[in-house]
């Protein structure tokens, strides 16, 4: 079974099974999806997206003085080694990821979509092949609905005798 025991905190409930956490975002618009590491101390977040006019960014929260991570300081060099530490954990889990993905779920492009050293332009064109849950799919930055929203908006219109 893939992940961690938590076996150990039944004897030990303050202790830890792992230094990061990692969090995944697939559902909805592409553009809206991401994947973080989380520790005690930090957050970490990559966007990937780099269509319509956005451009990939990362976001680094320190939680225990900022717990609902409104300042961002992933671009302040005071916090270079902290960024430097989150980014090392963050790409310890892709490789993981890249090391497990199954095939046939329409997760394959994942693990280089979330790479933060892959290009956009490598990325763009996997966008096709990624499968957001949340029912939108994106063609050059725009949302559109899924087919089956499509064939009940067409239904709908069909005038009736």
């Amino acid at each position: 079974i893939d992940g961690k025991s938590l076996l150990p905190l039944l004897t030990n409930p303050a202790g830890r099974v792992r230094d990061w956490l990692p969090l995944f975002n697939f559902w909805g618009a592409q553009s809206a999806q991401s994947m973080a590491v989380v520790s005690t101390e930090w957050k970490y977040i990559y966007w990937y997206y780099g269509g319509n006019e956005m451009k990939p960014n990362e976001e680094l929260f320190h939680l225990t003085k900022d717990p609902i991570e409104m300042a961002n300081v992933a671009g302040d060099v005071q916090f270079a080694e902290s960024v430097g530490i989150a980014h090392s954990a963050y790409d310890i889990e892709i490789a993981a990821m890249k090391s497990k993905v199954l095939m046939g779920h329409g997760h394959e492009p994942y693990p280089v979509l979330f790479d933060r050293t892959v290009s956009w332009e490598t990325k763009e064109p996997l966008l096709k092949l990624a499968k957001g849950n949340g029912g939108e799919e994106e063609a050059g930055g725009v949302a559109k609905p899924n087919k089956k929203e499509e064939r009940k908006k067409k239904k709908e219109a069909k005038p009736t005798r």
